[in-house]
């Protein structure tokens, strides 16, 4: 079977969801403000 010209666009729509969860994880953490009581520790 050939393959199709709109694989490469289903196969980046399925990694965007992992990118996501990668850039919440990174982006999300506790920092200085926390460290000052400026916002809540998570």
């Amino acid at each position: 079977m050939a393959g199709h010209s709109f694989d490469p666009i289903v196969i980046v729509a399925g990694m965007v969801p992992f990118f996501a969860v990668v850039l919440v994880l990174l982006l999300v953490r506790n920092n200085q403000a926390t460290n000052e009581a400026l916002v809540r520790r998570i």
